[in-house]
């Protein structure tokens, strides 16, 4: 990681100490109705953006504050946005969106409530890859997850 990298790193960061925004409002609402610890949304979607609503993937599909696919966009829609499409670049919608699918993912591998881990790297590499997904994938989950760097 070079210096600049570090610098933004560190002015995302040190942006957000001390600051409640109407997105914790709205990251907390949804973790609230869907059983997501608050922790696991916000590191979540600094994992995922670094907060910036209009994030595109370059190297693939996934755009908004979460990251979403089109794929989860459209499965999801019906049932968390009355079965109009989703703007993913819509904060509020992609918020429920996304914590509804990381909760479902959650469910789906039965881990504990206090165990997240599965549930993001799910999220992060897709449902699929949990067992192939790289190792900066799992370290990133991990931290999501926990909190922490050691494994």
């Amino acid at each position: 990681m070079n210096r600049s990298t570090i610098l933004i790193l560190l002015l995302l960061v040190g942006s957000r100490v001390g600051a409640w925004s109407f997105g914790d409002t709205v990251i907390l609402e949804n973790c609230q109705k869907f059983g997501v610890p608050f922790t696991v949304a916000e590191r979540l979607i600094q994992s995922e953006s670094g907060w910036n609503v209009w994030a595109v993937n370059p190297r693939d599909p996934s755009r908004g504050p979460w990251q979403l696919l089109d794929s989860n966009l459209h499965e999801f829609a019906k049932e968390y946005n009355e079965g109009r499409p989703i703007n993913p670049f819509d904060f509020v919608t992609s918020t429920r969106v996304a914590l509804a699918y990381l909760a479902h993912l959650h469910a789906e591998l039965h881990e504990s409530a206090y165990e997240w881990y599965g549930a993001v790297v799910a999220y992060k590499a897709g449902p699929a890859n949990i067992a192939t997904a790289p190792l900066a994938t799992k370290r990133i989950a991990w931290w999501v997850a926990h909190g922490d760097t050691e494994q």
